[in-house]
């Protein structure tokens, strides 16, 4: 289960350290740990400081400006780890290229989700006249091979009042 967590959890502020802690205990929580556990894991006083922690998370009291913090600390240790994959991903004499390339690709991918990098998709929406309305209608018409104009039938009918 160690490997749910950000084992790295001492750089950055205070508070950084805090959110990502809690994040932590959230993981390793729902992977199925106990209260108990998550505290000896993550160095909590004891169980109920734990639980804390992760019910704090869930109900929402970790403001936005937290989690910026944390994103950023998040952005830093991709680029670290990129650094440490870029020389083997760009040389195509090491053995190892293909598989350091794909990681780099995967850590740029992750940062890119993780900042909202990737350009969103583009949706347009086209809403056709009554006029091309009525002409594909009748595209239709004459494939089904109707030919004449047929006007539907009206029916008269006599109102009744439901409450009497």
């Amino acid at each position: 289960m160690t490997d749910l967590i950000n084992k790295d959890v001492t750089q950055g502020t205070g508070k950084d350290v805090g959110v990502t802690r809690a994040m932590n205990a959230l993981a390793l929580h729902l992977a199925g740990a106990t209260e108990q556990q998550v505290a000896k894991q993550l160095g909590y006083a004891n169980a109920a400081a734990a639980r804390s922690a992760w019910e704090r998370l869930l109900a929402g009291t970790v403001t936005q400006e937290d989690k910026e913090r944390v994103r950023k600390t998040e952005a830093a240790r991709l680029d670290r780890l990129q650094m440490a994959w870029w020389n083997k991903a760009i040389d195509p004499k090491n053995p190892e290229q293909g598989s350091a390339a794909r990681m780099v690709l995967s850590i740029m991918e992750r940062r890119a989700r993780m900042l909202g990098l990737d350009a969103p998709s583009r949706v347009e929406v086209y809403t056709p006249t009554s006029q091309e309305i009525m002409t594909f209608v009748q595209t239709l018409r004459s494939y089904a091979g109707v030919t004449d104009e047929q006007e539907p039938d009206i029916i008269e009918i006599d109102s009744v009042d439901a409450t009497q």
